[in-house]
């Protein structure tokens, strides 16, 4: 049996390399029951592969996947920080709510020969596309605590949506951490862009 995934950003789940029965490689993930993920099967199979990975197989009782293997696997955290904010195609913009993938960071997009880029872990909910810009900014704290105006702006360009409200919910989410989930970042992070 393969080892299981071992990364800071896999953290919810089990995660290890797979095989079927055809030979063909795949990724078997066996999530944690919990709030964000109740909906991950149905979002993959209505994102049908674009842009995050493909659901091969599914059981709903346990929430187990069977997903498709990126190669080569490189985490997108892996390149510099222009790579990594380069996620227009993953934020679709509208006058109204929209499906939200909410999980999209650096460590969630691994490079693939189907694309040059998949999401592997999204969790769906409907809501504002300014949010989905957050847990990527999130992920870059430093960054954006060095110069929020900037970061948060060039980001909010990229996928085209108002920086403001960007900022206004990456303060919410900042905020809404449980205290015991606080680090000295996220505070410093919280501060800098208080309203």
């Amino acid at each position: 049996m393969a080892e299981p995934v071992d990364s800071p950003d896999v953290s919810a789940s089990w995660v290890a390399p797979a095989v079927r029965t055809d030979g063909q490689a795949a990724v078997l993930k066996i999530p944690m029951p919990r709030l964000e993920g109740e909906q991950e099967i149905d979002g993959l199979r209505f994102w049908a592969g674009d842009p995050v990975v493909r659901l091969l197989e599914h059981n709903d009782t346990s929430a187990a996947m069977l997903l498709e293997h990126c190669v080569p696997g490189t985490s997108l955290r892996e390149s510099s920080d222009d790579v990594q904010d380069h996620m227009r195609d993953l934020s679709r913009p509208s006058t109204g709510d929209v499906l939200l993938g909410t999980d999209v960071h650096a460590g969630n997009v691994l490079r693939a020969e189907r694309e040059p880029w998949l999401v592997i872990d999204p969790k769906p909910f409907i809501g504002d596309s300014a949010y989905d810009a957050t847990q990527h900014l999130i992920s870059c704290r430093e960054r954006v605590a060095a110069d929020p105006e900037r970061t948060i702006e060039q980001f909010a360009a990229l996928l085209d949506v108002d920086a403001r409200r960007v900022r206004a919910w990456l303060f919410a989410r900042l905020a809404a951490e449980p205290r015991d989930l606080w680090s000295e970042s996220s505070l410093r992070l919280a501060r800098v862009l208080q309203p």
